[in-house]
């Protein structure tokens, strides 16, 4: 039998390499991620169940109110990268 003594041993991304400022910005941060249990779900490499409404301006681009869900990716660079999914209406 094998313990795990750190559920991040199972996450294909580290949470800690995140900025989650950048997040934020448009209404997502890891306590909401948390709260929907899509937080385990995204951090393994999968897209979040739910769907979650964003808005806001990020690098000079404003978003209008879109509901997205969400999945990272490993940049080339070694960044965690969010990955926003429109859902259609």
């Amino acid at each position: 039998v094998i313990v795990l003594d750190c559920p991040c041993l199972l996450f294909r991304f580290d949470p800690a390499k995140i900025d989650w400022e950048n997040l934020k910005k448009v209404g997502i941060t890891a306590d909401t991620l948390k709260n929907t249990r899509d937080f385990d779900r995204v951090m393994r490499g999968y897209k979040s169940r739910n769907t979650y409404t964003v808005s806001g301006t990020v690098g000079g681009f404003y978003l209008k109110p879109t509901d997205v869900k969400l999945s990272f990716y490993q940049a080339k660079d070694g960044t965690v990268v969010p990955k926003l999914h429109g859902v259609q209406q």
